[in-house]
Formats: structure tokens, sequence, C-alpha cells
């Protein structure tokens, strides 16, 4: 409700506008992940490479963009569980692969929003899970699934190269 009050919409992905909504998001992406852990800014042509190969994957329903007068504030990225189709033919399983959100007072609450959206919508779709891909422990956007199992954990390495 307070989002809706300070001008928020949340609306599809225009799947036929693909590229353009790709370049709108961009921006999003790159400030709402500048201070996350081993975070490294993408060049627009990176970001593009990234996503434009999903374009045949994207179901609408799974990729909602948040605006405020016209201009994109956050958005949620989601698809079927690519692997689980390649193995059987069909997927039960939504996973949620980026959820940004400026950071900025004005738009606190709305990647849960995002997120509740998206659950729904699997639900709605007869999928019966929802994967919250690849969140560092630390990450506040974390939150969101913590009534969530942990399905799986990574472990970052390192090695020093004295040169």
């Amino acid at each position: 409700e307070r989002l809706n009050e300070n001008g928020v919409r949340i609306r599809e992905l225009d799947i036929e506008n693909y590229s353009e909504e790709l370049k709108r998001i961009y921006e999003v992406s790159k400030r709402s992940f500048a201070l996350n852990y081993l975070y490294t800014p993408l060049p627009l042509e990176d970001f593009l490479g990234l996503y434009l190969p999903f374009k045949d994957y994207v179901d609408p329903r799974f990729a909602l963009i948040a605006e405020r007068e016209g201009v994109p504030v956050g958005f949620v990225f989601c698809t079927t569980d690519l692997s689980q189709i390649k193995r059987s033919g069909e997927s039960d399983t939504l996973i949620i692969k980026t959820l940004a959100v400026l950071p900025s007072r004005e738009n606190a609450g709305l990647g849960a929003i995002l997120v509740d959206r998206m659950r729904r919508a699997a639900l709605d779709s007869g999928l019966r899970r929802v994967i919250h891909a690849l969140m560092h422990d630390q990450n506040k956007s974390a939150n969101i699934g913590k009534n969530s199992a942990i399905l799986r954990r990574y472990t970052l390495f390192g090695l020093r190269l004295d040169i």
C-alpha cells in the first residue's frame, strides 16, 4: 500500500521489446548490487550478453519490473528450472535468478513484494517449488527467503599467487 501510494507500479516484462527492457533494468541491476560482496560491475554489452540468450525461456509472468513514474526502481527475473526441463521435459520449479531494487528508503519492502508475486505466480501456474538462487548469507535479500530451507551451499576458494 505504501509503495503504491509512492507511485510504484509493477508490470510484466514486455517480451516483444525484450532487448529494450533489459537496457531499462540495467541501471537498477548495477546500482542495487554495487555494495554486494565481490560485485564487479558489468558493461551494458556484457549484461545483455548474459540475458539475451534467455529470451526464448522467459515467461513474462515470471519477469516483473517495478517502476515509479515510468522509471525502473526494481525487477525480478525468474525462469523455470531449465536443467530439470532438459532432464525430463518439464519443470515443477521456478528459479528466482535475479532480484534487484534500487537502494532507497522509499523502495523498502519492494523486493519482498516482487518475490511474493513470483511465489503466487508459480503456485497459480502449478509449480511446486521456488528456488532463491545464489544468495550470499549476509545479503539483506536473504531475509526474504528466511523461511525457506537451504538447498545447497557454495564455497569460494582463493589462492594467493606470489609473483
